[in-house]
């Protein structure tokens, strides 16, 4: 089992921060499952006798060991004050960026991400680069569109 605190400074002071830390949530490493969680004694401590009982019943039920899991401890609103905001914020820039190039559907359906100012033009100005990906999956019925819009657009001879 591991536990994942908040950064080295909080263990530093952590009795000043265990009585507001409340929850103590299990998850198991492989696959980010939540499984239990137990609530901290009155006194804000962590409850080692109930943690460990409910650990050792869930390893013995599906076969693992105490290092499968994880423990996360409920952040305190004062440590990450602010980061809501400030992603409220990032999305609205993110959402307010313009596209300067037209897309098809089907090149929205691909695009993988745009590297802004990623290249120069000839003339020295920033350029933007524009990424596409097509999986190993969909590239059967991508070749097939293509080979469609191809025999389409030649003239006839």
């Amino acid at each position: 089992m591991k536990v994942i605190r908040r950064n080295e400074q909080s263990h530093l002071s952590q009795q000043n921060h265990a009585a507001s830390s409340n929850l103590f949530v299990f998850y198991e490493k492989s696959t980010g499952a939540t499984h239990f969680h137990v609530e901290a004694l009155p006194n804000g401590q962590f409850p080692v006798d109930q943690a460990a009982g409910l650990l050792a019943m869930h390893c013995m039920v599906r076969g693992q060991s105490p290092s499968d899991y994880v423990v996360m401890v409920q952040a305190d609103a004062h440590v990450v004050g602010g980061v809501n905001e400030r992603a409220e914020k990032l999305l609205q820039a993110g959402h307010s960026a313009k596209c300067t190039v037209k897309l098809t559907r089907r090149e929205e359906e691909v695009l993988d991400g745009i590297l802004r100012s990623h290249g120069l033009h000839t003339d020295g100005t920033l350029r933007d680069t524009y990424v596409y990906s097509i999986t190993a999956a969909e590239w059967p019925a991508v070749r097939a569109h293509l080979k469609h819009q191809l025999a389409r657009d030649r003239p006839a001879t």
